[in-house]
């Protein structure tokens, strides 16, 4: 199948790369890595198909050495390749957070900030502390931080919870009003996580006595 890696075929391309990528032969792999990297970098409009197929097979690969190669392809030109990457993003799962800080900043693209959020509800709790650390950040984008709480409210849990909580104290007035919508819709839906009520009754007569002060 090394033959194969240097095609001109891109799906021939692939097709060796899901036999080699696995190999036991470090000299494969790496030939793997190079050819696949080759195509994820040719960015032209007629090598569409071939940055697709990349995307698609890293998931039928079981060796972590690849994972990476998704992250350029989250923001590649065509959106249909993009999404191809996040799709295969949300089939890895979140084995570690290599894709979480990716799929994050993609919140503030409208073609494919949806699709980004799908796959980090789907990683669940696992993912909870990296977007604590993001909506945390005062220097981080502000719309990637008032993306966060919509997609906490997808993910149900204690931990949520408490962090929107938190988020109530937040300088920035939207992220608090999203963080309060969030936390309703939570425990609407799962009235066994409990509030911290006293510090949801002061954050409450904080923005009470704010919003006089204005008036």
């Amino acid at each position: 199948m090394r033959p194969f890696l240097a095609n001109e075929d891109p799906r021939l391309v692939a097709t060796a790369a899901i036999a080699l990528a696995d190999s036991s032969v470090d000299s494969d792999v790496e030939a793997t890595e190079q050819a696949l990297q080759t195509l994820v970098e040719d960015t032209r409009e007629s090598r569409v198909e071939a940055r697709r197929d990349v995307a698609r097979i890293i998931p039928l690969i079981q060796n972590a050495r690849f994972r990476h190669l998704l992250i350029p392809l989250f923001y590649d030109p065509d959106v249909t390749v993009a999404l191809e990457a996040i799709r295969s993003a949300a089939k890895i799962g979140a084995v570690d957070a290599l894709f979480v800080p990716a799929l994050v900043s993609l919140s503030r693209n409208r073609l494919l900030k949806g699709a980004a959020r799908n796959a980090l509800v789907g990683y669940g709790e696992a993912i909870l502390d990296v977007m604590a650390h993001f909506v945390r950040d005062q220097d981080e984008d502000i719309w990637v931080r008032r993306h966060i709480p919509g997609t906490l409210a997808h993910i149900p849990s204690q931990k949520s919870v408490d962090l929107l909580t938190e988020l109530l104290g937040d300088p920035d007035g939207f992220i608090r009003y999203k963080a309060l919508t969030a936390i309703e819709t939570i425990t609407h839906d799962h009235p066994e996580f409990t509030l911290d009520r006293a510090r949801l009754d002061a954050l409450t007569l904080k923005e009470g006595a704010q919003s006089a002060s204005i008036t």
